[in-house]
């Protein structure tokens, strides 16, 4: 049956016509769909070329009919399916962007750079999306792109590619909703996204996890606050933008800690401190702010800063920009008696207390 099959299609091809070719395209599916369930690899080669070769003298009807039983029946020869999901006509491509599990990254990562923001939907709904996929479809792709990609479970989303659809969520509320569902969101982030979220909406947000929100000390009146001390938000975002663009490349460390208090750079600095250490923002502004310097210290301690950079953060919080001596002397006799351990839990309540006083 197939070895008939194959000469009708030679002897179609060869007379180079298209009278014939909706006939046999027909058959073809036909034919897929009753030996699909026990297809071999040779099978499975042979339809594809078959298939392939149908396809470059088919109407757009017949391409759709292709795609349509393809997708029906979950089979996905390589060169057809690819062929499919580059057309152009998105009624033709969307399903196999979106369902083929035949489809290379390589060849997923050309069609978002050069194909129509639908053909970027569809893939945004694939079942898992790389992080290098992800990201291209972040840098590319509209505000329809992002909300599908950020409803996606199957989006394995990068810190950076995170932080990027945090930033654009200031413009949509489907967004922060969507963002604040997905699993892999960093805590600090889901704060970000409460500080921007209207205010209607942060309640339902933070119903979303609960327990764990009220173990972070996140409440409706810390975003409140945190949303206060945020008094240039631009600087904010783009300090959070390069921190984590840090923190995906593995750049984020003690040294660029070290550079950006010297740089002066305060809210690169304070989103270091936050990422570096899981920290809720107002909790690291609160010890850059305390001229004792203890909050410096016991952060340096859990995170394991040297003492050589908890001074260098000490001299950045005075207004003198630099600590005297005895200044000095007294708080490496702190940093020296405070153990990591005891730090660490230390930060633990104080996150608890932040809850119980607001």
């Amino acid at each position: 049956m197939i070895s008939d099959l194959v000469r009708d299609v030679d002897r179609a091809l060869t007379r180079g016509g298209i009278d014939g070719i909706p006939r046999i395209i027909q058959g073809v599916l036909l034919l897929l769909r009753q030996v699909a369930p026990s297809i071999d690899p040779n099978q499975t080669i042979l339809f594809d070329d078959i298939l392939g070769r149908l396809a470059s003298r088919a109407s757009s009807k017949d391409l759709l009919s292709i795609a349509d039983c393809l997708c029906d029946i979950g089979f996905y020869p390589h060169m057809i399916s690819e062929q499919l999901a580059a057309n152009q006509n998105i009624e033709i491509a969307g399903r196999v962007l979106e369902q083929s599990n035949s489809l290379q990254e390589q060849f997923l990562l050309q069609t978002v750079q050069s194909q129509t923001q639908e053909h970027l939907r569809a893939i945004a709904a694939r079942a898992i999306v790389s992080e290098v996929i992800s990201l291209a479809l972040i840098e590319r792709g509209e505000d329809p792109v992002h909300l599908r990609l950020a409803r996606n479970a199957g989006a394995i989303l990068s810190s950076a590619a995170l932080a990027s659809l945090v930033l654009r969520a200031k413009e949509s509320n489907d967004l922060i909703s969507a963002l604040a569902r997905r699993s892999d969101l960093p805590q600090f982030q889901f704060v970000r996204l409460l500080s921007i979220a209207p205010e209607g909406m942060r309640s339902e947000l933070l119903s979303l996890q609960p327990q764990q929100s009220v173990e972070k000390g996140i409440t409706p009146s810390f975003v409140i606050a945190a949303c206060d001390d945020h008094t240039n938000r631009d600087d904010s975002d783009q300090a959070i933008w390069d921190v984590e663009q840090l923190a995906a490349a593995g750049n984020l460390n003690e040294q660029t800690i070290c550079q950006f208090t010297v740089e002066g750079k305060k809210q690169h600095l304070i989103a270091a401190l936050t990422r570096y250490a899981d920290l809720p923002v107002p909790l690291v502004q609160g010890a850059l702010a305390d001229q004792r310097g203890e909050g410096i210290i016991l952060i340096a301690r859990a995170v394991g800063l040297s003492w050589s950079t908890t001074r260098l953060l000490l001299s950045a919080s005075r207004q003198s920009g630099r600590l005297s001596r005895d200044e000095a002397d007294f708080a490496v006799a702190i940093f020296e008696r405070i153990k990591p351990s005891t730090a660490t839990v230390f930060l633990d309540l104080q996150r608890k207390k932040m809850t119980l006083s607001r």
